[in-house]
């Protein structure tokens, strides 16, 4: 399971009230991001350093799809959306269909109904801030469920959210140094390949990126 009881009453009446914003505010976030690759203003260099082009890439929690845009404007071959939210999905699946997107370019998957093991391996998957808020047994589940789905040569980058050399989940219930963190990964098959810090004036200085690969079976 990729979801659970806990999580979706959390996220469920946040994603009623507009946690994302309304669709005219996603659709133009979506707009700059598949023009520029800039999502919420970040240039892309300084979030997720990977290149898309002509690959299958996966969004873990995509949110309004501002990150799916920018892949898709950068020539990405299709995208997975992974998503919670009905009508958040409906709203990003319009806004990339309104930016001319072909529609066989990207997939919306809801995570609540849709069979998560029959999805392909893809090249890249990915994840922007969305672990600090899950309970730690999900996001185990997600990192092996990740483990599962990439290719051979496939690679992640996940955004976790650390202070003071503790990784936080669960909207900080859940707090632990970055190693165990890392062993915990590393438990779920995932291997490190680079650990980041980002530095950017938009962004508190409490965000990491984890690029890692696929172990060895």
């Amino acid at each position: 399971m990729l979801t659970d009881d806990t999580t979706e009453a959390y996220w469920g009446p946040l994603h009623r009230d507009g946690y994302h914003g309304d669709y005219e505010s996603i659709h133009t976030r979506n707009q700059r991001a598949y023009r520029t690759g800039a999502a919420h203003g970040v240039e892309p260099e300084t979030l997720f350093r990977f290149d898309p082009k002509d690959k299958l890439v996966c969004d873990i929690g995509a949110g309004g799809g501002w990150d799916a845009a920018a892949c898709l404007g950068a020539g990405a071959a299709m995208v997975y959306c992974l998503e919670v939210n009905d009508h958040l999905i409906e709203m990003g699946r319009t806004s990339l269909c309104k930016l001319g997107v072909c529609p066989v370019r990207f997939r919306w998957i809801d995570v609540r109904v849709d069979d998560m093991e029959a999805l392909p391996r893809f090249h890249i998957i990915y994840s922007r801030a969305v672990f600090m808020h899950l309970p730690l047994p999900l996001v185990e589940s997600y990192w092996s469920w990740t483990t599962r789905h990439l290719k051979p040569d496939g690679e992640t980058h996940f955004q976790l959210f650390q202070v003071d050399g503790h990784t936080e989940f669960h909207n900080a219930a859940v707090r632990m140094p970055d190693a165990e963190a890392e062993r915990r990964m590393a438990d779920c098959g995932l291997v490190i390949t680079e650990r980041r810090e980002i530095r950017h004036p938009h962004m508190e200085p409490v965000w990491t990126i984890y690029e890692c690969k696929k172990g060895a079976t």
